[in-house]
């Protein structure tokens, strides 16, 4: 599992921007190659083996998780697959043979017989599809990851402040403080991850129309507005017992190597992460039929990042309830 998760962190690191010339593409190249010859011990390679030799001696909570990890990685793959074509296409067109010859007129192109004809169009809506076709996939790609991420948050940290063997370690200033450190993560997690990612699935083959998406959800999304307007007050709290053990113990099974602070900001990343990708989309898709939803999601999204900074900014001002 833990090899999963660095791939889908490995994909979600390669911005878009980097990889638009030949040299940023074939970097990210190697990184996938170099990434996937670590697969060897590391991944499971027959499920059907692995189930009818184990299948007497390992229990069913067990033999789930396995399927689990099994469908993740095949999900993860996937991934890496439709990344890896994704930044051929980028390098390949980063690359055009130079010919020796005079001057010419922008726009004209010279045939075998030395007789000039213009260039079609299709070449450059061939190299902006393939463009918009990488944001896309980074957007989908960096969802699967955050609710990966909101989902270890959840099940690691909060429901372990439930867990009966845990609480002896949950300090005072802790407790019953579950509601104001996490703040509404949970309906945030919820919404992405039975509405927001499928739905953004379904446009991974026609990327220019996704702004729709966003616009038909825009309400929904709203809800990130509760949870940066708690921030102040999940930080506060998270202050006074960052180093209990606690949490400690849960960074600890969690094999997390970032403190729980860093996993609470991530709903503030993801909402700032839309409007760069969005604005990514717009650039590649001027003229397509989905331009007009781009712009007006785009604006929507600045919209509520403008109201959340306008509301952070009262606070530090007005202070807040503990």
């Amino acid at each position: 599992m833990q090899w999963c998760d660095s791939g889908i962190y490995l994909l979600a690191s390669q911005s878009v921007d980097k990889c638009q010339s030949q040299d940023g593409a074939e970097a990210a190249l190697r990184e996938i190659e170099k990434y996937l010859d670590t697969a060897s011990g590391q991944k499971l390679d027959d499920l059907s083996n692995i189930t009818n030799e184990y299948k007497t001696i390992v229990g069913g909570e067990l033999m789930d998780r396995v399927l689990k990890t099994f469908q993740k990685q095949e999900e993860m793959e996937e991934m890496f697959e439709k990344r890896s074509i994704s930044l051929k296409k980028l390098a390949a067109k980063q690359t055009r043979p130079v010919q020796p010859v005079a001057p010419r007129p922008e726009g004209i192109e010279m045939n075998e017989h030395g007789e000039g004809r213009k260039c079609s169009t299709s070449d450059d809506e061939e190299n902006l599809a393939v463009l918009r076709s990488h944001v896309m996939n980074e957007l989908i790609e960096t969802e699967r990851a955050y609710v990966e991420e909101l989902l270890c948050v959840l099940e690691g940290y909060a429901a372990e402040m439930e867990n009966p063997s845990m609480i002896p370690f949950i300090p005072v200033v802790l407790q019953n403080k579950k509601d104001v450190l996490f703040g509404n993560m949970p309906e945030i997690y919820d919404f992405h991850n039975r509405i927001f990612l499928r739905e953004l699935e379904n446009y991974v083959d026609c990327p220019e129309l996704v702004g729709r998406c966003f616009l038909e959800r825009m309400e929904d999304l709203q809800i990130y507005e509760w949870y940066c307007r708690n921030k102040p007050r999940s930080e506060s709290l998270w202050r006074q017992c960052s180093d209990c053990i606690f949490f400690q113990e849960c960074q600890k099974k969690l094999e997390h190597k970032l403190g729980l602070d860093s996993y609470l900001l991530k709903p503030v990343q993801r909402i700032t992460k839309y409007q760069l990708l969005l604005k990514e989309l717009l650039k590649y898709s001027k003229n397509s039929d989905g331009a007009k939803d781009l712009q007006e999601a785009l604006a929507a999204i600045l919209g509520i990042l403008k109201a959340v900074n306008d509301s952070m900014h009262q606070i530090a001002i007005t202070g807040y309830e503990v």
